[in-house]
């Protein structure tokens, strides 16, 4: 095990489950016989192949006129939260020209002098409600790539109150020397930024990101008093990973909505794999098209059972609560949502 190193409300109805839709069930019933129709084709009568086909067929437009229906929906819910404040609203935060934030009102004479131009609030608060941890896996990751992910960090909004834990591994040539130098670059540009570097066991773990983040947020709940750590937000994330701003305040949003429960829950969003894609076989383009999209759906399912991929924020407490992470089989996502479901029921909230 290595050191622990350092440098220096809104709508709770964007964040509840979908009802399971009527049609869905038919879409499940018609797509497992899709397979059964293959064998008993040669037995149907004349026609009804193509009975089949007009019924399979307008199902799924059925169900597309639903899900766009249902996003065009998420979309007013979310334009609404974004709203201009009208005139006499009280105190809000202006952006002038210089850059600085000053507080003023939004009356006649200040918009006319263009103080408030185009004022539009989010409706957050300026500081998370979370103390933000991005744990960030890495082994002979090039520098490049964990700059672009950290550069995405650091152009959010809240990245002054993020904290930056990078999980290294010990065997890693100059792998100390990387840390310190993302810490010289970074320092400034986060609350804190650290590492650590992982002694493998050869015997009781496996090689990869799982033991990687299991040494990492150990160490670092050991500097949380317990009391503490239900108000710690872990996102697990891959090096390469650029996470948008918006993911960060849809969980403040979600969370919020769930309420005393937030801590309790894993959360998730879809992962598109958009980086590379003219740069890989367009074989490979299409599995990950493909894995990315039954991800979604399963994030998205009825039942509120559902894993994610390799990017997904859960609390302290409940790493804490199910001993962190497996490092001998279980993939480094799917070994939370196990043992979650086993100590706690099932919960992993789609972030939408």
């Amino acid at each position: 095990m290595g050191e622990f190193q350092s440098s220096g409300a809104p709508p709770s109805d964007m964040s509840a489950e979908p009802p399971l839709y009527c049609y869905k069930q038919f879409i499940v019933v018609l797509v497992l016989s899709a397979a059964a129709i293959v064998l008993v084709s040669p037995f149907t009568p004349a026609g009804g192949i193509l009975w089949y086909l007009v019924i399979f067929t307008s199902l799924n437009l059925f169900n597309g006129l639903g899900q766009t229906l249902r996003m065009v929906s998420a979309v007013r819910k979310l334009r609404a939260r974004v709203v201009p404040r009208a005139p006499g609203s009280g105190p809000i935060k202006v952006m002038p020209k210089g850059g600085h934030a000053t507080v003023g009102s939004w009356d006649a004479a200040g918009a006319a002098a263009g103080e408030a131009e185009g004022a539009c609030l989010l409706h957050v608060e300026d500081a998370p409600a979370w103390h933000h941890v991005f744990v960030i896996p890495n082994y002979k990751e090039d520098l490049a790539v964990l700059c672009a992910t950290l550069d995405r960090l650091a152009s959010h909004r809240f990245a002054p109150n993020y904290t930056i834990l990078l999980a290294m591994e010990e065997k890693e040539a100059n792998a100390e020397q990387k840390a310190a130098q993302l810490q010289e670059q970074y320092c400034l540009r986060f609350k804190a930024i650290l590492f650590t570097l992982h002694s493998l066991d050869p015997v009781n773990e496996m090689p990869g990101k799982s033991s990687n983040v299991n040494a990492a947020v150990r160490q670092f709940s050991a500097t949380v008093p317990p009391s503490e750590r239900a108000r710690y937000m872990l996102t697990i994330m891959d090096a390469d990973a650029l996470v948008p701003p918006a993911y960060v305040l849809q969980l403040e949003a979600t969370t919020a909505g769930v309420g005393a429960s937030a801590p309790d829950h894993i959360y998730a969003a879809p992962v598109m794999f958009e980086q590379n894609g003219y740069a890989v076989p367009s074989l490979v383009r299409v599995t990950d098209y493909t894995w990315g999209a039954l991800a979604m759906q399963n994030l998205n399912n009825w039942s509120g059972v559902g894993f994610p991929i390799s990017n997904y924020s859960l609390s302290l407490a409940l790493a804490a609560a199910v001993d962190y992470w497996d490092t001998w089989w279980v993939g480094l996502w799917a070994g939370p949502g196990l043992k979650q479901a086993h100590l706690l029921g099932w919960c992993c909230v789609a972030l939408r």
